[in-house]
């Protein structure tokens, strides 16, 4: 039979162990958990700096739709001249050039709407992009405050 020492030296040495169980099992829950947390914070980021990206493309495709329209309102005045010229009437005259004067006022038009329409689109872009990185700027920091109160947590266990 066991002796009332042995006994209290038993329990004791069980409570201690079962104690330092459960702290280490804790310890490796939060960094699990904080290393899950880093990963999803990650995706985030790589999310917000490709909608940053898309952002940059669709202003650039905007100059470039801004350009064509200019161009093809050059070409439509060129193709007026050759009508008035095939015509036998006078290309300097006052009416080519009010024909002329619209359609080119026309064309500025349209490229400064293709010009709006693609920092809209990318300021929307932008928009979403600065959500994401707010968010994910308060995700880690809810997680670091998070895995403090863990290890306080844990360290409290292992006092009491």
């Amino acid at each position: 039979m066991c002796t009332p020492t042995a006994s209290a030296i038993a329990v004791t040495s069980s409570a201690i162990l079962s104690t330092a169980m459960s702290a280490t099992i804790g310890i490796l829950q939060m960094k699990a958990q904080q290393a899950v947390s880093e990963y999803q914070n990650n995706e985030i980021m790589v999310q917000a700096e490709k909608m940053k990206d898309d952002a940059g493309k669709v202003r650039q495709a905007g100059i470039e739709e801004a350009r064509n329209k200019r161009l093809q309102a050059i070409l439509k005045m060129g193709s007026e001249k050759s009508k008035f010229a095939a015509s036998n009437l006078s290309v300097s005259s006052d009416t080519l050039t009010d024909i002329n004067s619209g359609i080119k006022e026309n064309g500025e038009l349209n490229a400064l709407t293709c010009l709006n329409n693609a920092e809209s689109r990318a300021q929307e872009y932008e928009f979403q992009a600065d959500k994401l990185y707010s968010n994910a700027a308060l995700r880690a920091f809810k997680d670091e405050q998070n895995y403090k109160a863990g290890q306080m947590q844990v360290l409290s266990n292992i006092v009491i």
